[in-house]
């Protein structure tokens, strides 16, 4: 039970990671190209910096559940 919720819940934070460095990804492209704002947010590092604990959840996630698998 536990090694399922962590790698569900380690795929969840790294879903929403990938999602935020995406889009601070497009925001610095549009920046640089066009000089506006992307989704109202003229600062794309507010994504890039956003990723970063949910980056770092789904490590430790992944690892527990890797950790688990190989004890059990």
């Amino acid at each position: 039970m536990c090694i399922k919720l962590a790698k569900i819940f380690g795929m969840i934070f790294g879903s929403i990671a990938g999602i935020l460095a995406i889009l601070g990804v497009i925001g610095f492209i549009v920046w640089t190209y066009k000089e506006g704002s992307f989704i109202g947010v003229s600062n794309f590092w507010n994504f890039l910096y956003a990723s970063v604990p949910f980056s770092l959840l789904s490590m430790c996630f992944t690892l527990v559940a890797i950790a688990a698998k190989e004890k059990c």
